[in-house]
Parts: C-alpha cells; structure tokens; sequence
C-alpha cells in the first residue's frame, strides 16, 4: 500500500524536458540538469543522479519546495495532480522505472510575451531580457546568469522520448513556447498514441494558431485535452499577454465550433496581482460561449510563484477583497459547482490564498519594491522601455 503522503508519482515515475534543456521529474521540480543538443535522454532519465533523488523521497528533496510550500499553506499541489494518476495496481520498483507522466517543451519559440513569462519559455522576450541584463536589478528582475537565447529539443531527442513511451504512460502535457508554432507537434502525439492507445494527452497553448487547417489535423488524432490559456478578457488579456484580445476570442469560438467532440476543451487561468479580481469576468465569458455552441469548457487555475514581485499577494487589500468575495459567490453558485471536485479544489486553494495575503500583509518597504519591479517590467508593454537602463 503507498502513502500518499509520502508519496509523489512524479518522482518516482515522470519527466519533465524544459524549453531550454532543463531536465527535471515535473514543472514544479527545481532543475536537477539541464542537457544540450548532444545529451541523451533515455540515459538521463536512467541516471544513478536520478535514481539517488528519487531514493530521497519528495519530503527530504530540496527540488521538491514549491509542492511543499503549497501543502503547508493547505493548498493544492502540483504532486496531488500527480498522484490522481497513479495505477491501481501501481508498486514502486526504482530499479525498471516506467514513464507514466511525461511533461515536454519543444521549444521556447513563442508569438506572445506574457507579462509573467521570460525569455527561458517565450522568444518574445528575448530583445528585453537581453536590455534587462544591462539592469542593476537583473537579479530582482530576472535571474543572476540571465541567457536569453533560442532553444529547441533536436529531432533525436523527440525520439528519445518516444522510446521511453509504452502503454505504461498515462499522462503527457505539452507545452511550449507555444507548441503549435512546431511543425513536428502533430505527428509526435500521433507516434506517443500509437505507442500508448490510452495515454492521456492534453496541450497548453494560447491558442493564437487555431485555423481550420490545425483544427483538421487535431481531429485525426485520438482523444485529447487542449487547454488555451486565458488569464484575463479584454484590456486585462491584452495587457498580460501583450495580444489582442479579440483574436483570441474569435479563435477560442472556432475551435468550440469545429474541433471534433471526442476532444475535450479547456482553459488555464493564471492568476497574478494582475487579474486576481477577473475570476468572474472570465467565467462568464466562458458560461456564455458554453451555452453559444452546447459544450463544456474545463477550467484549471494556477498561480504564479515566480517572479515573486507578480505574485497575487502584492495586490492591494480592496482587490484582493474583491477577489475573494467572487470566488466565495462562484463557490456557493450552483452551475458553476458542478464543474467538478477538481475546479472546487482550486477556488478553495485561491480562497485560503486570498485569505492569507489579507491577514499577512506584506511590510511597507517590501510592497513599495515589489511594486517598482513590476512597474519596470510593465513598461515592457510601451516603447520607452529600451531607454530605461
């Protein structure tokens, strides 16, 4: 029998290949390696560094903190979604690892350049990463040994990565960049399902690129999930994700129309200090297109943990207020609890978020800095931000 509580599938039977060759065992995993165009996956994925973390357990991991940090807070965690996939018959042999959760990256190309992103996952923010390493605050802004380049998984890694793929694996998320920018997306879920008929594939994309043509393709595949990422509608999309929002909704409208109904649709909200007010906003949006074309749209929340300075808890008091008094009324909404125990789950982990910024406020001194470096990366959005350093 496992303990759940000791226990994180992810660990012990996923990978993750980052958009810049960070390898990890999930998303939430700090970096264990990162890997170049020469490095072999299925040797990495089998290495004694491996086998000697996942040894540790995801307690004593020090890779392991942002699930942690979450799971003391009360909130849900990347390693219970983990764990919801684990076999019935599932028995822990570390020596003849399965892959069961494979999470990949192509690339970091990107057509957009999200507010809370950066150069390691979006193209888009190369040129002003590359002024924010002329910052004193790159290290606030960004990271020390900030490296804004172009990264791609080679062609011999894909396949790599299929040789690790049976009919063990249960769940794949791609992600990007923005994955539908890589010609080599759609006949690479076609060889994963071939190789596990039941695999359950779900793509997180912006969803800029849904033309009939890519949507005619999606349809030749079997059963899948996408999830277009929609943190916000009108001004608040437009200025988190520096793209038009009206493009986006008419894109979003023609996938709900043509993509076949064996495919499941869904969105990713990602909450920020930006949009901690706009629960409401978007679940009306989505209730009134659910209605317009008879079909349900999943919903997943998250939230950002880095930077930090965009975190929801440098809100303000009256938006983190509103914030909360809309979750609370989609909690008691009768319509919108039927969505399931995993959509509840997320509003009662924004609920104690909400709950806890408004108790620990943060000091003055600390709110007024969080504060300047957002405005600094805000103005990423105008064209004097070529001049600021």
């Amino acid at each position: 029998m496992i303990d759940d509580d000791e226990f994180c599938l992810a660990l012990n039977n996923g990978i993750f290949v980052g958009p810049i060759g960070n390898l990890n065992f999930c998303c939430n995993n700090s970096n264990l390696k990162f890997i170049n165009e020469n490095s072999n996956i299925i040797e990495e994925y089998n290495s004694p560094e491996t086998k000697s973390e996942i040894d540790q357990g995801w307690k004593k991991s020090k890779r392991c903190h942002t699930c942690k940090n979450r799971e003391s807070l009360g909130l849900y965690s990347f390693r219970h979604i983990a764990n919801s996939y684990t076999p019935k018959d599932y028995i822990v042999d570390n020596n003849n690892r399965k892959l069961l959760l494979l999470d990949i990256n192509f690339s970091n190309l990107c057509n957009q350049k999200c507010i809370m992103c950066n150069s390691n996952f979006s193209t888009k923010w190369l040129a002003d990463d590359i002024e924010i390493t002329k910052s004193p605050d790159v290290e606030k802004l960004r990271w020390k040994n900030l490296n804004p380049k172009y990264k791609r998984l080679t062609d011999l890694q894909l396949n790599q990565i299929l040789e690790l793929v049976d009919h063990h694996t249960i769940k794949m998320w791609i992600k990007g960049g923005e994955p539908f920018l890589d010609d080599r997306l759609i006949p690479f879920i076609k060889k994963i399902q071939d190789r596990s008929p039941t695999i359950q594939s779900e793509i997180i994309t912006n969803g800029t690129m849904m033309t009939d043509l890519k949507i005619n393709e999606l349809n030749l595949l079997n059963p899948f999930a996408i999830t277009i990422s929609i943190d916000g509608v009108g001004n608040t999309y437009s200025f988190i994700r520096d793209f038009e929002w009206n493009t986006i909704d008419k894109n979003f409208q023609n996938l709900m129309e043509k993509l076949d109904k064996k495919h499941l649709i869904g969105i990713q909200i990602t909450v920020s200090r930006y949009n901690v007010d706009k629960l409401t906003d978007i679940i009306e949006w989505v209730e009134s297109i659910e209605l317009k074309y008879d079909r349900k749209v999943m919903i997943n929340i998250t939230m950002v943990n880095y930077p930090n300075y965009l975190q929801a808890k440098y809100a303000s008091n009256k938006i983190l207020k509103r914030g909360l008094r809309q979750i609370i009324q989609i909690k008691k909404d009768g319509v919108l609890s039927n969505r399931g125990k995993y959509f509840d789950s997320k509003c009662d982990s924004l609920t104690k978020l909400y709950e806890d910024c408004l108790k620990n406020r943060p000091k003055l001194e600390d709110q007024k800095e969080n504060d300047r470096l957002a405005n600094i990366l805000s103005m990423t959005r105008s064209n004097n931000f070529k001049n600021l350093f």
